[in-house]
């Protein structure tokens, strides 16, 4: 990535309210983990996405720009630390760290929803800093500084080195492959997997605040392809800008088809993903190919971004905002791309499905670096993080109970906290969809001990709540004849008391292992 040299006032102008709004995309990486968050962890997902660009901003200000821009010889040499020796005069070098910002602590921010509704917010602060101070610009120069990567062509005659034009590999692919070693570390969700392994579905509770969340995400992204082009003034402005729309569109197309094949229906934030995804592919060949490779390329990224997600639950990856499947494999896709449909029109940089393979071969050694050293560099911070922060995931019962005030103090929603001042969240109970008639059916309670109210009633919505995952065998013994949940009772019309007082116990012993749960039949 290049800023041009002489640059007008205009130009800069231009780039500066580019970046601003790229900025956006924080806004909506905070409302769409938050919609894609249960109610009762919605503050902690505002409060790490509306500090994360903040703290990853801080350690690139401290040395990742340096780190970034020259690799360990700037950063030996104590230059651009802080921005030290840059001044109004030096215009290139001040357009060129607004535009790095950006997309670092974007980068940084996406990591976050891979880890969502369980991560110590302590823990979260100190790895967002060395994320930015560190991880992530030190590929950055690999491949955007005349790193190893850009020189492959000189080293080995692969053409032009290995490209990315715009952040495919060096925000999303990155921010992808350190997201995936976060939530592999963490460990899924209590209630994500049942007793035999099998995902289940933990819907969000705010489904509109989720999308509007996407929308924002992709006018930030779009908005990332665009200030690239403008600062290095090279007239390809509008190609970028068609090239992304139509990736963006087609990407929506490409997951609705998705949606469609496999459930009918189609889910509007796997369809807003699906826009991310065709943004996220194009950016790295969005100057290099046609309008129609584009839209080929965010097609493309659509049908992957719902098709990889039951691949990864059953390897026991919980991403609750799909970092993984959108940023990661959609960043990948967008590097190979490059190396397939470039076709020679701009800087003579042309692809496999235009007689040079040898570009195909330095996009895929950068993919192989990227998932490298994201997997490697994420390890590091994260463990090193809980050398200062301690262990990097909440306790059990405020997991359970709720995250909001347990670790940012205050909650989304005024009706999640009992009149107590301080006491355990609220959480509204289940409604069963269809109340069985008592018609001629014996009335019975069955009490369940060795967990709180709270807990239960959270685990039962859990339960009740539809999905591509099929209920368990327990589950369908006992919904049928419940009629209603007040506490730790559960009230049924129907059915042989000691079968569904059995399968109620165990039930949720699939979910909490550890507890010792007893059930008894009560009148």
């Amino acid at each position: 990535m290049t800023v041009s040299p002489s640059i007008s006032s205009w130009v800069a102008a231009a780039a500066t309210l580019g970046s601003t709004i790229s900025l956006l995309g924080h806004a909506g990486f905070a409302l769409y983990e938050s919609g894609l968050s249960r109610a009762k962890n919605a503050s902690h997902a505002m409060a790490i996405n509306a500090t994360a660009w903040a703290l990853a901003g801080l350690g690139f200000f401290v040395c990742g720009f340096a780190l970034l821009s020259g690799g360990a010889a700037k950063l030996s040499a104590g230059k651009l630390w802080f921005l030290g020796g840059v001044g109004d005069e030096q215009l290139p070098t001040l357009l060129m760290f607004l535009l790095m910002f950006t997309r670092i602590t974007i980068a940084a921010s996406l990591t976050t929803g891979a880890a969502a509704e369980r991560w110590r917010f302590k823990h979260f602060a100190v790895v967002a800093i060395l994320l930015g101070a560190v991880v992530l610009p030190i590929y950055g120069s690999w491949i955007w500084a005349d790193g190893w990567l850009a020189r492959l062509g000189t080293a080995y005659g692969w053409t032009h080195g290995a490209i990315d034009y715009a952040g495919s590999s060096v925000v999303h692919l990155q921010g992808g492959a350190i997201a995936w070693v976060f939530a592999y570390i963490l460990g899924p969700r209590i209630g994500k997997y049942d007793a035999r392994q099998r995902p289940r579905p933990i819907l969000g509770h705010h489904i509109p605040m989720a999308v509007v969340g996407c929308l924002l995400i992709g006018i930030s992204l779009l908005a990332m392809n665009l200030t690239a082009s403008i600062l290095a003034d090279d007239g390809k402005v509008v190609d970028v800008a068609v090239a992304s729309a139509l990736a963006a569109a087609m990407g929506i197309a490409g997951a609705l088809i998705s949606m469609l094949w496999r459930f009918g229906k189609p889910d509007p934030t796997m369809l807003c993903n699906g826009m991310i995804a065709g943004l996220v592919a194009i950016a790295a060949p969005c100057a290099y190919v046609s309008m129609s490779s584009a839209a080929v390329i965010g097609f493309i990224a659509g049908l992957l971004s719902i098709g990889v997600i039951p691949i990864f639950e059953t390897f026991g990856l919980d991403d609750p905002a799909g970092s993984v499947s959108v940023h990661g494999v959609a960043g990948a896709w967008g590097m190979i791309a490059m190396g397939l449909f470039a076709d020679g029109h701009f800087h003579s940089v042309a692809g496999l499905f235009y007689g040079n393979g040898r570009q195909l071969i330095a996009e895929i050694t950068a993919v192989v670096a990227c998932i490298f050293w994201g997997v490697a560099g994420g390890a590091i911070v994260f463990k090193l993080a809980s050398v200062f922060a301690g262990s990097p995931r909440v306790a059990r019962e405020v997991e359970l109970s709720g995250l909001d005030i347990a670790e940012v103090g205050v909650p989304a929603y005024r009706e999640l906290l009992n009149s107590v001042s301080g006491a355990t969240p609220f959480v509204s109970e289940p409604r069963p969809a269809v109340a069985p008639s008592a018609t001629g059916k014996m009335r019975f309670s069955v009490i369940v001990e060795g967990v709180d109210s709270a807990t239960l009633i959270s685990l039962w919505s859990g339960f009740c709540q539809s999905g591509s995952t099929p209920p368990s065998d327990e589950f369908k013994a006992v919904y049928p004849y419940l009629t209603t949940v007040t506490g730790n009772r559960f009230r049924f019309s129907g059915g042989d008391p000691s079968s569904v007082r059995d399968n109620l116990r165990q039930l949720f012993e699939s979910v909490l292992p550890e507890r010792r749960i007893s059930t008894r039949v009560d009148a």
